[in-house]
C-alpha cells in the first residue's frame, strides 16, 4: 500500500519563480475542501511549520480547482486561490 504525505505536513506543490521571494508551497485541492484546507493549516503540529515556512521568507496558497462553466457548454477548470501570509492573522 503507498502511502501518500505532504511535504511539512501541508505542501503538495513547491515552485521557485524568478522575481519571486522564497519558494511557493501549494495545498491543492477542490474548491469545495478550501476552507477545510486553510482551516488544517491552523490546528497542531501543522501551524507551527507553516509559522516557521512563512517566516523564512517563503510563501503559501491553497489553491481550490473546480469545473465550471454553463449548461451545454464545454466546462473548463477554474482556480479558487487563497494566499496566505504570517501578516493576515491566520496561520
Amino acid at each position: 500500500m503507498r502511502v501518500r504525505e505532504d511535504f511539512l505536513g501541508f505542501a503538495d506543490i513547491l515552485d521557485v519563480e524568478p522575481g519571486h521571494p522564497g519558494v511557493l508551497a501549494v495545498q491543492a485541492c477542490a474548491t469545495g475542501d478550501r476552507s477545510k484546507r486553510v482551516a488544517k493549516l491552523a490546528t497542531e503540529p501543522v501551524r507551527e511549520r507553516v509559522h516557521t515556512w512563512l517566516a523564512a521568507g517563503n510563501r503559501l496558497a491553497v489553491w481550490g480547482w473546480a469545473k465550471r462553466g454553463r449548461r451545454g457548454q464545454p466546462k473548463r477548470w477554474m482556480l479558487c486561490e487563497t494566499v496566505l501570509d504570517g501578516s493576515s492573522g491566520r496561520p
